[in-house]
């Protein structure tokens, strides 16, 4: 996987190891004033910014991708939308090839990494990624075929702990590995 927005899993753990937690913990996350600890996530920034999720992920829904949970506004005042989560998004659809600005999750089904890759790579955006494996040599090497700004391993956008700069220069001790810069040649 390599954005905490957009997921890419293999095709065959898509169907639930990957999406079925994420649907899980994202369906019970709780809106609401972003200074009350109890709160999971605020409201998006403007009644604009939360008219435009709504309509990305009803534009992905009736083009046939999946809504598992989320997707609608929450009631009252406030540009509050509930966390969503899609699967089965298409070219064809918005919320795939804009950014979605709320709290929201694409997870993409993909044959491997260097589908992954690919998919990853077709897009306009990229400010950071992130991979997860149990083979950090792996994780490094998907890494560095990512063009983007940041790539994470094993640590979704961490602090500066965890973040090093391209180049020869080694993590904080304890931190994951982090490549920042593009590899585009």
């Amino acid at each position: 996987m390599v954005s905490p927005l957009r997921l890419r899993g293999p095709r065959a753990r898509h169907r639930d190891p990957t999406a079925r937690p994420r649907t899980a913990r994202l369906s019970q996350l709780k809106t609401g004033d972003p200074t009350d600890p109890a709160t999971d996530f605020g409201p998006l920034s403007s009644e604009k910014a939360a008219q435009t999720f709504v309509e990305q992920i009803n534009d992905a829904v009736s083009k046939g991708a999946t809504l598992r949970t989320g997707g609608k506004r929450v009631e009252g005042p406030g540009a509050f939308v509930e966390a969503t989560v899609l699967t089965d998004v298409t070219p064809q659809m918005r919320a795939f090839s804009e950014e979605i600005f709320g709290p929201g999750v694409v997870i993409y089904r993909v044959a491997d990494a260097d589908e992954a890759i690919e998919l990853a790579n077709s897009s306009a955006f990229g400010l950071g990624g992130v991979v997860y494996s149990k083979d950090p040599q792996r994780a490094q090497d998907v890494a560095d075929r990512l063009d983007t700004g940041m790539v994470w391993i094993n640590s979704p956008q961490a602090g500066p702990r965890t973040c090093r700069s391209a180049g020869p220069s080694a993590p904080a001790p304890g931190a994951s590995s982090v490549r920042s810069g593009s590899t585009s040649s």
